[in-house]
């Protein structure tokens, strides 16, 4: 940190103000700087990356469709195979320029959304690929289309990687930025920052709203850079903030500087706003859409836990079988079940494998009131980190969250879902508030926001605004991230007990 260096700079008497004759100096150091950190050089490496990975994989397509069906009649070097080639290489571009449309080329993207944009350019250009063939007849092999796909997806992965990597090394990839804010807006967005890494943002400068008005001269915000060794801006200011500081503002953009705003949170689903732009007017409007509310996302959701659900009980059903048998050793039975609340408030009877003893609920009873602290934990986490409650066995399955299997049942009847809000207990409504609208609104899932973000770490209230934040913002490729991130945190011993 470098604060007091900027507010010399800024401040200090003895530096005159500057005037418009500095100004074209002060920038094209600036400029220099930012062409040096270089959102411009990494943008052109993955470009160039997504190109290589595009002639890769209609190569590496080629060869394993020959490998895998010799009597395919794939030659590399034919007419067919030309077509081919060009209507692949089409499609690519297309794809390439629909993710530059994206800002993949000249913006830093969360990874997940670097991520889902991939698989979707991958997944429309097979369906593409696919339509023209049948529309003009071309009878390449089908085995060569679906893996030119399937390999473009997986080199523009290992591209990306590379790229990012070797830029690291170079030290061409890190980008120094200034966050100006000290709210809570500020404070959401160095949280979420720290935790996407990989955007390669690092905030060498956090400066109060208050500094702005010193910034309202013509080429004090390139100075600002400039003392900072920066090239990035972020405003995370508060809407008063916003309002008393205008003149500032207006000459950040005056000079033309990269930066990027990060408005304060409203109480609205970031996830399912999209921006609208009027015409000659520096107008933004954001229009929700509860997708929730909609047809057709509710029979994605829904169609996608059948068939999940459906195929994870018949390969885990050997699993299923010897958990049983050795959770009835103990004289119990094997199956548990307790009422939960669903959606709409509803009770269910939700399904776990039995992992504690057959009084359970008395004695946990007893327990908390002789013992304060626990008293204290419970009341906290609702759990107990040292469950006297749990058996042996039930203390192994707790762990891998094998316990949890039997709520495939619940997603196939329709209690539950695959991915949702954990389901609480009756009577734990009172800690949501007025969240509970949030939580009502989807079914409780097996696995959710929480279980993938520090799980027992985390507070109840915590663990409220998390699942409160999902079911604002719900969207079938958020069910399909936080389901790839479940094994990782399963196995993260420190996340489970």
């Amino acid at each position: 940190m470098k604060k007091s260096t900027v507010i010399k700079l800024v401040s200090d008497e003895r530096n005159p103000p500057l005037n418009q004759a500095h100004t074209p100096h002060l920038r094209l150091v600036v400029e220099e700087t930012i062409a040096d950190n270089t959102l411009q050089t990494s943008g052109r490496c993955l470009a160039l990356g997504d190109v290589v990975a595009m002639l890769l994989a209609f190569f590496f397509g080629g060869m394993s469709a020959r490998a895998i069906n010799p009597e395919a009649g794939v030659a590399f070097f034919s007419p067919t195979t030309l077509g081919e080639f060009i209507i692949f290489m089409g499609l690519g571009c297309i794809a390439l320029l629909w993710l530059d449309a994206r800002a993949h080329y000249r913006q830093r993207l969360p990874y997940w959304e670097n991520v889902g944009h991939i698989l979707t350019v991958s997944l429309a250009g097979l369906v593409a690929s696919g339509f023209i063939q049948f529309s003009f007849h071309n009878f390449t092999s089908r085995l060569w289309l679906g893996l030119n796909w399937i390999y473009l997806c997986m080199f523009m992965f290992a591209g990306r990687a590379l790229v990012h990597a070797m830029l690291e090394k170079m030290g061409k990839w890190r980008i120094p930025s200034i966050l100006i804010g000290t709210g809570p807006t500020a404070e959401s967005a160095m949280h979420a920052l720290s935790r996407e890494k990989r955007m390669g943002y690092d905030i060498v400068e956090q400066l109060s709203p208050a500094t702005l008005d010193k910034f309202a001269a013509p080429g004090a915000w390139p100075q600002l850079l400039q003392a900072c060794e920066a090239s990035h801006i972020f405003l995370a200011l508060e809407g008063n903030d916003m309002e008393q500081h205008k003149a500032a503002l207006k000459a950040l953009v005056r000079e033309r500087l990269p930066c990027s705003v990060i408005p304060p949170w409203l109480g609205l689903p970031a996830g399912t706003l999209s921006p609208h732009y009027f015409l000659m007017h520096d107008v933004v409007m954001l229009h929700d859409t509860n997708r929730l509310n909609l047809l057709l996302p509710r029979f994605l959701k829904r169609s996608f836990d059948l068939a999940v659900s459906g195929t994870l009980l018949l390969l885990l059903s050997p699993i299923f079988i010897l958990t049983a048998i050795m959770v009835r050793m103990d004289g119990g039975p094997a199956f548990f079940s307790q009422p939960r609340v669903g959606k709409g408030g509803k009770k269910f009877q939700c399904y776990k494998f039995r992992s504690m003893r057959i009084d359970a609920e008395e004695f946990l009873d007893k327990y908390l009131e002789q013992n304060v602290e626990a008293a204290a934990e419970w009341k906290k986490f609702q759990k107990l980190k040292k469950d006297v409650r749990i058996t042996r066995i039930g203390n192994l399955i707790r762990r891998t969250s094998v316990d949890e299997l039997p709520q495939l049942l619940n997603v196939l009847k329709g209690d539950m879902s695959l991915v949702g809000p954990r389901p609480i207990m009756p009577g734990q409504e009172e800690y949501y508030g007025d969240d509970f609208v949030y939580y009502e609104s989807v079914r409780p899932g097996i696995t959710g926001p929480w279980q993938v973000s520090g799980r027992n770490r985390l507070t109840f209230s915590e663990r409220v605004m998390l699942e409160s934040c999902y079911a604002r913002n719900w969207s079938l490729w958020m069910d399909i991230v936080i389901l790839l991130k479940t094994a990782p945190a399963l196995l993260s011993q420190e996340q489970a007990f």
